[in-house]
C-alpha cells in the first residue's frame, strides 16, 4: 500500500467515524425528545452500511453481501411474524398461510421458491 492509498483509507475512516457519530447523536436526540425514533436495528443497519461503504474493495463486497443477506432475513422475519399474528387473530384460512409462506420466499432456495409459487398458483386456480 503506498502513501496515497494509506491517506485515502485514513480519510475514508475519519469520514465514516464522523457519519457514525452523527447517526448515533441524532438517534440519541430523537430518543430524548418526543419524536418517533428509529429502531435500534435500523440505526445499526445504517452504521453497518457506512462501514461497508468506506471499507477497502474486497472487504466492501463481502460486507455489502452480508448486510443485504441480513436485511433479507430481517424483513422475512418481520413479515412472517406479522402474518402469524394475523393467522392467530383471525380464523385459520388457507390464504393466510399462503401469504405467510410467500413472506419467506426471499430467504429460501430456488426450489423452495418454486414450490411456494406452485402452491399459490394451485390455490388461485381452485378458488377461481
Amino acid at each position: 500500500m503506498d502513501r496515497y492509498e494509506t491517506l485515502e483509507q485514513l480519510t475514508k475512516s475519519l469520514n465514516a467515524a464522523g457519519r457514525i457519530h452523527r447517526l448515533l447523536s441524532s438517534h440519541l436526540r430523537e430518543e430524548a425528545g418526543s419524536y418517533a425514533r428509529p429502531s435500534l436495528l435500523a440505526v445499526a443497519n445504517e452504521i453497518l452500511k457506512v462501514i461497508a461503504e468506506n471499507s477497502p474493495g474486497r472487504k466492501r463486497e463481502a460486507l455489502e453481501r452480508a448486510i443485504n443477506e441480513g436485511n433479507a432475513y430481517s424483513n422475512a422475519y418481520r413479515d412472517l411474524r406479522h402474518h402469524v399474528s394475523a393467522i392467530r387473530s383471525r380464523r385459520n384460512d388457507i390464504r393466510s398461510w399462503i401469504k405467510a409462506f410467500e413472506a419467506l420466499k426471499p430467504i429460501l432456495g430456488h426450489e423452495q421458491r418454486i414450490l411456494i409459487e406452485k402452491i399459490s398458483k394451485i390455490y388461485e386456480i381452485l378458488i377461481s
